[in-house]
């Protein structure tokens, strides 16, 4: 994945929902055009609340987020978002949910078939095209939602947890077909997780968040050997990056605790 100049820089954003919950702290992070960024930390720490800044869902109560070229709006800065939930519309078929955001810009189903058949490729939906969610399994439906997110051709992709409810196997698969993706169109994906397995199998860089008040407490490098996922995941050196991963995690959770102690 080519990683190329800033795309995204975070500068000292703090988010606070009420006088005594402070959900950011602080938040300074530079992303480069084409990165694979993990988020990972305790449940609570902020990452869902950043990504939902950085997409222009929330305003944070310090700081900014600065978009390629400047702009500190995200109003023409092409953006997807893939939740945990794939949010299909049920009366919908998989080719008319794929469309929702064009219909959504004034562009007609007919007008986007090109488009539509594109992303049902890139994605392994064929034959599936006028299935209903509730004839998918989960695998299929998160499927079609991020061929929905990326038929804008966003610049950057968010993903909240997106594999966190599906089997093993499933999740795996579609950790591939991610990477495969972001190899060939090159968008910038930002990734939370709770999976360190997960976080060193896909990221470029990981970012550890500490509990609440999030802050990040640790970036790592994670360049990996090799672009097939299947021959890093049963590596030596994939073993040992995961048992430091997880290393930093837990110790940036307990001096958070200490801290809290102290306080």
């Amino acid at each position: 994945m080519k990683v190329d100049r800033e795309i995204i820089l975070i500068h000292e954003v703090s988010h606070q929902f009420s006088e005594s919950i402070i959900a950011l702290q602080n938040i300074f992070l530079s992303i480069a055009q084409g990165e694979f960024v993990v988020f990972l930390g305790p449940s609570g720490c902020g990452k869902s609340t950043l990504l939902r800044i950085i997409a222009g869902l929330d305003q944070p109560t310090s700081g900014f987020v600065e978009h390629h070229c400047g702009q500190v709006s995200t109003e023409s800065f092409p953006i997807g978002f893939v939740f945990q939930d794939p949010t299909l519309m049920p009366w919908a078929t998989v080719s008319q949910n794929i469309h929702l955001p064009l219909k959504l810009a004034g562009t007609s189903i007919s007008d986007s078939q090109g488009l539509i058949q594109q992303q049902i490729a890139s994605l392994g939906l064929q034959g599936f095209e006028h299935a209903y969610p509730r004839q998918l399994s989960g695998g299929m439906k998160m499927r079609v939602s991020i061929a929905r997110s990326l038929i804008t051709t966003p610049q950057v992709l968010l993903m909240d947890e997106p594999f966190a409810a599906l089997d093993e196997i499933t999740r795996m698969r579609l950790n591939d077909d991610l990477l495969s993706l972001c190899r060939k169109q090159s968008f910038t994906t930002l990734f939370v997780t709770h999976s360190v397995f997960e976080a060193v199998s896909m990221a470029q860089k990981i970012v550890i968040m500490s509990p609440r008040p999030g802050r990040i407490v640790d970036v790592i490098d994670n360049t990996k050997p090799t672009d097939d996922p299947e021959q890093w995941r049963v590596s030596t050196e994939f073993a040992k990056r995961c048992a430091y991963v997880s290393h930093q995690l837990r110790l940036h959770s307990l001096q958070a605790t200490s801290e809290a102690l102290i306080q």
